[in-house]
């Protein structure tokens, strides 16, 4: 994300002089849902390899990998929420 300045308003208010504003915008929010995403499917992956592999505990890998689950869930579903809105 890019950081932007805004001039008029630090002219009109000198505590915000030369202090940073960030702007998300909505193509940004859909971008970072798609990154975020793609991170929880690979954390899926990953959980479910420990899983295979019988790495750690059973119940705490299974109560993870359920966790994961449901947040890829909602991020899949926040995304698709996000680019329709944007359209």
């Amino acid at each position: 994300m890019k950081i932007k300045i805004i001039p008029a308003l630090a002219r009109k208010n000198p505590r915000t002089k030369n202090r940073k504003i960030t702007f998300s915008k909505e193509r940004n929010v859909s971008h970072k849902l798609s990154i975020v995403e793609k991170e929880a499917s690979e954390t899926q992956y990953w959980l479910e390899l420990l899983k295979e592999t019988r790495i750690g505990e059973p119940k705490e890998v299974d109560a993870l990998l359920d966790e994961a689950s449901q947040l890829l869930a909602i991020f899949t579903s926040a995304g698709k929420t996000a680019k329709r809105q944007k359209k």
